[in-house]
């Protein structure tokens, strides 16, 4: 069943190890426990090209999000007003990590987690993100009407990623229960030294699939 627990299944080892030989402090993790720490810095921007302010302007259509990621720079990431997002710190193995989560305004149809993993820049160039993609996916298999994964590739000015989409063989036609959801997206991407992780649960593909899609694939991040 896919439920509202959102949690990465990073391959066992691989950017485990990437951290620990990273050019900077990681950012973003496999199964993620909120504790209660200090959030990283945040600034947030109205669009298009507005100067920074305190809260988003009423009439502004998207949201940009800004978060500071220590020997990296600056993250942004543009998604809809209607969204509400969350950031925060996860532990997971002794190590903490920034991550972004994001759900509906007026409702629970949907959550979204997006973890930022500061792997280097020697590292990322090295990661192969398909393969990675392609083992993490087979344990959510098990409860999928799907029998592989079908890895789809996407590519921004900064950023360049890969996704799958499985779903629920559990879920039936009537109204799902609170916290469960019909359809799973799941992926990485390299934005220079960053890799993001995302993990999306929905019960529709549209519109939140493609909102999440171009969140991710308009990343941008300035360096400092």
């Amino acid at each position: 069943m896919i439920r509202a627990v959102i949690c990465f299944f990073f391959v066992a080892g691989l950017l485990i190890a990437c951290s620990k030989n990273q050019e900077g402090k990681p950012g973003a993790q496999s199964i993620a426990t909120p504790v209660a720490v200090p959030p990283p810095q945040l600034t947030v921007t109205n669009l298009p090209g507005a100067a920074p302010s305190a809260s988003p302007s009423p009439d502004a259509p998207m949201i940009e999000r800004g978060i500071e990621v220590k020997n990296a720079g600056n993250l942004f990431l543009t998604f809809p007003k209607t969204w509400r997002d969350r950031l925060g710190r996860v532990a997971e193995a002794g190590r903490m990590y920034d991550s972004i989560q994001f759900r509906p305004q007026s409702n629970d149809t949907f959550a979204l987690m997006v973890n930022v993993n500061n792997v280097g820049q020697s590292n990322a160039d090295k990661l192969d993100l398909n393969a990675i993609l392609l083992k993490a996916g087979q344990g959510e298999l098990t409860n999928a009407v799907e029998k592989s994964l079908d890895v789809h590739e996407f590519e921004g000015s900064q950023v360049k990623g890969c996704y799958f989409v499985i779903t629920d063989k559990n879920r039936t036609i009537a109204a799902p229960k609170p916290g469960q959801y019909l359809y799973l997206t799941q992926g990485y991407a390299k934005i220079d030294r960053l890799i993001l992780s995302f993990r999306l649960v929905s019960n529709h593909l549209s519109p939140e699939q493609e909102e999440t899609l171009e969140m991710i694939k308009t990343a941008r991040l300035e360096k400092k």
